[in-house]
């Protein structure tokens, strides 16, 4: 009797399944997601199609859960961009077939990252032929570093032949390609295998983080004019611009220029310097200062002189402003100091008629007596 059920039961299990691939109750693609690497740093996702007619959506699960859709296509694979795995990276995969209602199912596959044993990982390019990679170890490994460049695509991996020490630790590497291309070079993927436990870390750089070398700068007297000249670098100049430090008879000043080259007016009395400093603008970065060249010598005499002459000139300006200040106001400052006969409406020669004249007496005149001396008596 149990049998007979379960016989029944696996029946009725068939029947449903058959009718829900053939009336669209069923799951449906995609099935069987799964990454396969084409190399050490570009998956591709890949699943199976065995319903027919199907578009598939393909999105990306960012940290905080949102998705955003990064293709649609009806093939039953999608090639992903290259990556490094340095954290987990989810993808979802759903589908929409035509010839069925089925209710769509995504399918997501989780790329984990790999076990860290370096850490502070960075590039700088000195030029679009060279650049150092330096990192930190976690666990004083010995570490071998491959590079792949992502133009062309198949170029295969090539490994680190100039290394840079901490002691015997190896920390970073000079790497010297060769592009034949103006621009920048393209994306550069790193893979850093630890010998000793056979892991690898995988690190994906952009080259736009660049440090030109200084300038080369030059001075010299063309006519009345100075003209200062640096060289360009090996970037493109178009990526460039250059920050100068300028100076003019102890007189600071910073300048910005596009062109290599500046045009100053000479003053023979006056001290010229000037440094200058490349600035990559197609990125990040800048360059040490060049050496600062030296033009002229500052004339004291000539300050003297300019010192004196407007002394001077001050000076007699002051002189003028004050005479025609005393010449306005001279009444004011000294006024004239009346005769007292004036005053009284006499006349300078001749006294007043209503001047009064006592009579002559007898003491009028005045006798003036002088004395007599004794005589002195004979012996």
């Amino acid at each position: 009797m149990i049998l007979t059920h379960w016989n029944i039961s696996v029946v009725i299990s068939l029947f449903v399944k058959f009718f829900a691939v053939g009336q669209g109750t069923g799951q449906i693609p995609p099935l069987d997601v799964k990454v396969v690497w084409n190399n050490e740093f570009c998956p591709l996702l890949d699943w199976s199609n065995s319903h027919g007619n199907c578009n598939y959506n393909i999105s990306k699960v960012n940290d905080d859960g949102e998705k955003s859709t990064l293709y649609k296509t009806s093939e039953s694979f999608y090639r992903l961009n290259c990556m490094a795995r340095d954290k987990d990276v989810t993808f979802e995969v759903s589908a929409q077939c035509t010839d069925s209602d089925q209710e769509r199912k995504a399918v997501s596959v989780t790329i984990r990252q790999h076990p860290a044993f370096v850490k502070n990982f960075h590039c700088v390019v000195y030029s679009r032929h060279s650049m150092n990679c330096s990192w930190d170890s976690l666990n004083n490994t010995n570490i071998h570093l491959y590079y792949w460049i992502k133009w062309p695509e198949r170029s295969p991996l090539k490994p680190c032949t100039t290394y840079l020490y901490n002691g015997t630790m190896k920390t970073g590497c000079h790497i010297l390609y060769r592009i034949n291309n103006k621009s920048i070079t393209p994306n550069i993927f790193f893979l850093l295998n630890d010998i000793g436990s056979n892991l690898n870390n995988t690190f994906w750089t952009d080259p736009k983080i660049v440090k030109p070398d200084p300038p080369k700068l030059s001075v010299s007297l063309e006519g009345d004019k100075l003209l200062f000249r640096w060289d360009t670098d090996t970037f493109d100049a178009n990526c460039l611009k250059y920050e100068a430090f300028f100076s003019k008879c102890g007189s600071k000043q910073t300048k910005n220029f596009i062109d290599n080259r500046h045009i100053e007016d000479y003053d023979p009395a006056c001290e010229y310097r000037m440094k200058v400093k490349s600035v990559f603008t197609c990125g990040s970065g800048k360059s040490d200062l060049s050496k600062e060249v030296v033009y002229g010598r500052n004339d004291s005499s000539g300050v003297l002189k300019f010192v004196l002459v407007t002394c001077i000139s001050v000076m007699v300006c002051l002189c003028i402003i004050l005479f025609v200040l005393y010449r306005q106001y001279k009444d004011k400052l000294l006024p004239k100091i009346p005769i007292p006969a004036r005053l009284m409406g006499w006349d300078s020669q001749k006294p007043p008629k209503a001047l009064f004249t006592p009579a002559p007496t007898k003491y009028s005149k005045v006798c003036l007596l002088s004395p007599v001396q004794p005589e002195t008596p004979s012996l």
